[in-house]
């Protein structure tokens, strides 16, 4: 089966979806496709549930707060702290009732939002579908079809859960894998950190070439003990070899619509260490982030 549209966007996560929702509302016949059965990627499904100061804007975060903010699945950080082993650590408390989304929008003064991530995935999905998108969940990239004599892509090929294989064919395709997938295997050339001063004379740009990652830190939430529930402390993982001597269990603790708390250990893992151990990375991180919990 075959289906042509304006648009093919693949991967649905933050990018992927402004950009389906940014060309559907525009009239464009779009059509996203995720591998997973979510929108939203890390802000969803990897604890990343919260936008800094400034991180968002007026435009599609605006909307978004709008929406979960109606149904109390989200809320400006109103309790919080870091936690940094050499410094004095305090939570800090805010207006209860202070719901105006510009608060968020200063670096200085401005206020994290916090939000549900299953409620971020619903309200995602809503837009997408009022905007006309087609949205394809547990559909995976498997293949592309490009014309080497045109410069193009002509297609890709993807395939549902149930095995079932489908040609998606645009006038424009837009990479939003979280490893270019399809930037890859059209044959696009990449590269892994930033490029110096000299390649393209960027004012900001670094003299020297290097490879500089963000941290691959794992978040996790903490939630209250139930009342049946007798408090204890996990055992540190049995495993000696994931660094714990070199932890600096420095943290940033939000708090959930609900209390709940959103700890996101700020360094874990090396962007570059998670390079070099490739699929070790993911469980190695785990492990981490369950001693950083015990240390704490």
């Amino acid at each position: 089966m075959t289906t042509h549209a304006d648009l093919v966007v693949v991967g649905a996560g933050s990018g992927g979806f402004g950009a389906a929702y940014a060309a559907a509302r525009l009239g464009a016949r779009v059509v996203l496709v995720e591998a997973s059965n979510g929108v939203g990627g890390t802000s969803t499904w990897a604890g990343v549930n919260n936008w800094e100061p400034v991180a968002g804007g007026t435009s599609f975060p605006a909307q978004l707060y709008q929406a979960l903010i109606s149904t109390g699945d989200a809320c400006l950080q109103r309790r919080g702290c870091v936690y940094h082993p050499d410094r004095p650590s305090g939570w800090y408390d805010r207006d209860l009732n202070n719901t105006d989304y510009r608060h968020s929008l200063s670096r200085l003064s401005g206020m994290p939002i916090t939000f549900e991530p299953a409620a971020l995935d619903r309200v995602m999905r809503q837009l997408l579908t009022s905007a006309g998108c087609d949205v394809r969940l547990e559909t995976r990239f498997v293949e592309v079809d490009v014309d080497r004599v045109g410069r193009r892509v002509r297609a890709i090929i993807t395939q549902d859960a149930t095995g079932q294989r489908q040609r998606l064919e645009a006038d424009q395709f837009i990479d939003a894998t979280a490893d270019i997938y399809l930037a890859r295997q059209a044959g696009c050339q990449s590269r892994v950190g930033p490029e110096s001063h000299a390649e393209y004379d960027e004012p900001s740009a670094s003299d020297a070439e290097g490879v500089v990652l963000n941290n691959a830190s794992p978040c996790y939430r903490v939630s209250p003990l139930r009342e049946s529930e007798a408090p204890e402390i996990e055992p540190l993982p049995e495993r000696a070899d994931v660094g714990l001597d070199d932890l600096r269990p420095v943290t940033s603790i939000r708090t959930y619509p609900n209390g709940d708390l959103n700890m996101n250990p700020l360094h874990l893992m090396t962007g570059v260490e998670a390079l070099r151990l490739d699929s070790e990375a993911r469980d190695i991180a785990f492990l981490r982030a369950r001693a950083h919990w015990h240390l704490l």
